[in-house]
Formats: C-alpha cells, sequence, structure tokens
C-alpha cells in the first residue's frame, strides 16, 4: 500500500504554483471530503479542519472557479458554527447555480429560521420536503414546515404537516409530540388514538411520562390523562418497570387534587421499584419527596 498524502502534495503544489486557483478548490475538496467521512475524528481537529475548508474554498470563489457544492459546503460551515446570516449568501448562491438540490434547500430554511425570517424559511423547506427522496429526510423536511407553521400560529397548517411527517416516517417521537399537543389542544377526535400510540413508544421510560403531564397540564386537562394511565395500569399489570412508573406518575398527578391517593400511588411505586432496583436507586428519592408533599 502506498500513502498518498493528498493535502501535503497539495499545498507544496500551491507554493510553486500560487496562482493556480483550481489547486485551492481542490483542496478544499479534500478537506470537506474528510470533514464528511471523519468528521471530528480525522488527523486535523474540527475547528481547524472547518477552518481549512472556508479558506480554501473561499479562495476558489473570489477567483470564479467555484460551483454549486462549494458554495453549498461554505455555507454549511458556517451553519454548524450557529452563523446562520453568514450562511445564507452562500446557500443561496448554490442554489442558483443549481436549484434542486434538496439538502441545500433544506440548509437555506434552516438558516433561515434561526433568523426569524419564517416566511423565507417556509418557502426554501417546502421546497426540500418536495425534493427529498429519503423517508427519514423527507418526513424531517415536513416537520420543519410544521414548525415553522406553528411558530406562526397557523395550527391548522402545523397540523396538517405534523400528520404529513408522520404519514412519511410512522411512529417517530418528534413528529407525534407535536402532533398529539396539537390535538389536545384543539380538542381534536384523535387524541385519543394519539395518546395511545405516544404513550406506547415507550411506557417504560420517564420522558413519556414527562411530556405527557406537559401536554395535558398545559392544556387542563390532567383528569383525562389519570383516566388513561389507570387503564394502563391493568394493561401492564406484569411488567414491574410500566407499573412502577404509572404508579409514581399518577401519585405526581393526584398531588394537586388529592393528596391520599397521591400517598397510596407513590407507596405503591415504592414497593414496585424496590423489587427491580437497588436501594440507592434515585428514584427512591424522588419518591421519597413525593411522599412529603402529600403531608403538606
Amino acid at each position: 500500500m502506498y500513502s498518498f498524502s493528498v493535502d501535503s502534495i497539495l499545498n507544496n503544489l500551491i507554493r510553486t504554483y500560487p496562482d493556480n486557483y483550481r489547486l485551492y478548490k481542490t483542496l478544499g475538496d479534500y478537506y470537506y471530503d474528510a470533514q464528511l467521512r471523519y468528521g471530528e475524528n480525522w488527523l486535523k481537529d474540527e475547528k481547524t479542519l472547518k477552518n481549512l475548508i472556508v479558506k480554501n474554498y473561499q479562495t476558489a470563489i473570489d477567483h470564479n472557479i467555484a460551483d454549486d457544492k462549494v458554495y453549498y459546503a461554505t455555507g454549511f460551515q458556517y451553519l454548524t458554527q450557529n452563523k446562520y446570516k453568514e450562511a445564507i449568501p452562500y446557500f443561496l448562491k448554490s442554489l442558483e447555480i443549481k436549484n434542486d438540490n434538496a439538502e441545500t434547500n433544506y440548509n437555506l430554511a434552516y438558516a433561515y429560521l434561526y433568523t426569524d425570517d419564517r416566511d423565507n424559511a417556509l418557502k426554501y423547506a417546502k421546497k426540500s420536503l418536495e425534493l427529498y427522496k429519503d423517508a427519514e429526510l423527507k418526513g424531517d423536511a415536513a416537520r420543519m414546515v410544521a414548525q415553522i407553521y406553528s411558530e406562526l400560529g397557523d395550527k391548522n397548517n402545523a397540523m396538517m404537516y405534523y400528520e404529513k411527517a408522520n404519514e412519511i416516517d410512522n411512529g417517530n417521537y418528534y413528529n407525534l409530540k407535536p402532533l398529539l399537543a396539537l390535538y389536545v389542544e384543539t380538542n381534536n377526535n384523535k387524541q385519543v388514538e394519539f395518546l395511545n400510540v405516544f404513550y406506547t413508544l415507550a411506557p417504560e421510560k420517564p420522558t413519556i411520562y414527562n411530556d405527557l403531564g406537559e401536554i395535558y397540564y398545559r392544556n387542563n386537562k390532567t383528569a383525562e390523562l389519570i383516566e388513561f394511565l389507570k387503564n394502563k395500569l391493568q394493561t401492564y399489570k406484569t411488567e414491574n418497570k410500566v407499573t412502577g412508573n404509572l404508579n409514581f406518575y399518577l401519585g405526581k398527578l393526584y398531588l394537586e387534587s388529592d393528596k391520599k391517593a397521591a400517598k397510596e400511588y407513590f407507596l405503591n411505586a415504592k414497593a414496585i421499584f424496590s423489587s427491580i432496583y437497588d436501594k440507592n436507586n434515585q428514584v427512591f428519592n424522588a419518591i421519597d419527596e413525593g411522599i412529603k408533599q402529600t403531608k403538606e
């Protein structure tokens, strides 16, 4: 095997032929390829690599030998450093050369979103949705469109695009959570179905219960959530981790309305978790704090 030191050879050529600007573009291509393949695990640290890409590509741009990929990659370096305004002109120039690149449209939408230009963000997010073929990427684009509509206060369109995202990438947590929140907020008749779908994503994980508590508390519907979780006690009666979580979160939900019931659920949770966790597990601190609150 022969080791070919591309960057060393190109840098030597640049010193010999400093006016051959295609060498700078080629060196930028090499560094960008290394970034895509190895990221921060390459020979040079991430910051240095980003700077080398920008430096060499900017030279190519300044001497009019840049293509759409050069402009895109330069914009992407700024985007990943949260320099959204700086990224936008490069993405626009890339699209001026080649307007059917889904990734460029998506990242331009992302940059516009983070500069609070939602109209342009919406325009390019929709274009990326149209262009993407991969289901995961297409679902992500639909979710961005939904997020933008949500920020604009357009609940109907937000709901429509979250539904589209879920059709494309079914069962994705990041589609189901905002979709359920919108259904609950608007009293949509799909909320019961999607509550069950969202819950069954991971009934053994605290994240699901915290999300549900946040959604239903915000909409003054904790009573509905309590009834749902109580029904699940029977469904998961043989799964201790789930029933432990159910009892614990029912305890938390009952704290405001029925401290006696809350204490009972906390004690149930403690007994169940004692059979599966070491006594030093932090869950017992949370349960004891809940029991303490039932006495206040």
